[in-house]
C-alpha cells in the first residue's frame, strides 16, 4: 500500500500493521505486535495529542482526518506524518477497533513551516510599516505646524511664538524662525 495502515484496539494496542509502515519506521512486525501501544511510536507531544484529542474525537465522532504527528522510527529519527482514523463498532455496539491510515508527509509539513514563517514575516513587516506610517504622520504634522507659523508671520502675526517639539528634526528651523520673529518684533519696537 502507498500508506501505512494500522488496526488499534481502543486502548491503543496495535493488533495489525502493514509492511509499508514497518519499512518506513524500521520496526519489525514482532516489535510492533504483542502489546505495543500506538502512542509509544509517537513523540511525547504526539502521544499527548493522540491521547487527549484524537481518541476522544474518535470515540464521539467516529472519524478523524489529517492530524499532523511525528512517528519515532526505530533509529530514533522523526517521521512527519498525517494521521487519519475511523472507529469500528463491535457486535455489542461499542467501539471495537480504530482503523488508521498514516501518510508520509515530510513535504507538506515543510510547506506548513514555510507558510508559518512567511506569515510571521508578513506580520512583522506590517507592524514595521505601521510604525513608519506613524512616524511619517508625526513629521507631516510638524511640518504643517511650521508652515502655519510661517503663514502667520507672513500675514503679520508676529506675537504668536513658534513652538515645535524638542525631539523634532525641524527644531533647528523652528528656532531660527522664532529668532527671526523676535528680531523683527525687536526692530519694530525700536522704530517706535
Amino acid at each position: 500500500a502507498p500508506c501505512g495502515l494500522l488496526s488499534l484496539l481502543p486502548s491503543g494496542e496495535i493488533v495489525r500493521v502493514n509492511r509499508t509502515l514497518l519499512s518506513w519506521t524500521g520496526y519489525s512486525a514482532g516489535e510492533i505486535h504483542g502489546g505495543k501501544r500506538f502512542p509509544a511510536l509517537l513523540t511525547s507531544s504526539g502521544a499527548l495529542l493522540y491521547e487527549s484529542y484524537c481518541v476522544p474525537l474518535l470515540r464521539t465522532r467516529g472519524t478523524l482526518a489529517e492530524i499532523a504527528l511525528d512517528l519515532l522510527c526505530s533509529d530514533g529519527t522523526r517521521m512527519p506524518v498525517l494521521f487519519s482514523a475511523v472507529a469500528r463498532k463491535d457486535s455489542s455496539g461499542g467501539i471495537g477497533l480504530f482503523r488508521v491510515v498514516i501518510l508520509n508527509a515530510p513535504k507538506r509539513r515543510e510547506y506548513e513551516r514555510e507558510l508559518l514563517l512567511a506569515r510571521t514575516q508578513a506580520e512583522e513587516a506590517a507592524e514595521e510599516l505601521n510604525i513608519l506610517r506613524t512616524i511619517a504622520d508625526l513629521k507631516v504634522a510638524e511640518q504643517d505646524d511650521l508652515l502655519q507659523a510661517m503663514g502667520r508671520m507672513a500675514a503679520g502675526d508676529l506675537e504668536t511664538p513658534i513652538f515645535i517639539e524638542l525631539e523634532s528634526g525641524l527644531v533647528t528651523l523652528a528656532r531660527g524662525l522664532d529668532r527671526m520673529r523676535e528680531d523683527i518684533l525687536s526692530q519694530i519696537r525700536d522704530m517706535k
